[in-house]
């Protein structure tokens, strides 16, 4: 993932021989377990493997990113996998190889997926200039299944119901 221009500071000026450094260690393959996607390589994913691009499609003149519409009228989506430097901690000034991971742009996005959440509310309570009723920040589950919300905090009695009727109290 790019570094934001606001963050560049944070890292060392030796950041791009620390980011080859870290490739060569995993082979130019994802490091998360039983990934093993090349940098740059094409290819899909299917059932959350990762399946290089076959021969036939190669043969064929598949070359890019790209979608596929298939003869059972599914599509599948090419993609380039580019490998990340992922920080386990999200500090970048932390660059011990302990604390470094080469990931493909998937299991990146997954595994920032709770820090994600968490800065984007530090940022837009930053810059709607308002504070929190409660004054806690997201709780540590939010974000753990994308897609998912937190209620934000509300004390619900039993007796409340949601807007489909269910008894909250009754959890």
């Amino acid at each position: 993932m790019p570094i934001r221009p606001e963050n560049k500071h944070r890292y060392p000026a030796d950041w791009q021989a620390i980011r080859v450094r870290i490739l060569e260690r995993a082979g130019y393959r994802c490091e998360h377990p039983g990934c093993q996607a090349r940098h740059r390589q094409l290819g899909y994913w299917r059932d959350d493997k990762w399946v290089p691009l076959p021969r036939a499609l190669r043969d064929a003149g598949v070359d890019k990113p790209t979608v596929i519409a298939c003869a059972d009228g599914s599509m599948l989506k090419v993609i380039r996998i580019v490998l990340t430097i992922a920080h386990l901690d999200h500090t970048p000034e932390h660059c011990d190889e302990t604390n470094l991971r080469a990931w493909c742009q998937r299991h990146h996005l997954r595994y920032d997926a709770r820090h994600h959440v968490a800065t984007a509310w530090r940022t837009r309570h930053a810059a709607a200039g308002t504070g929190d009723l409660f004054g806690a920040e997201p709780s540590a589950h939010a974000g753990a299944h994308l897609g998912q919300t937190a209620l934000g905090g509300q004390a619900l009695l039993s007796g409340q119901s949601d807007r489909a009727g269910v008894d909250l109290g009754a959890a």
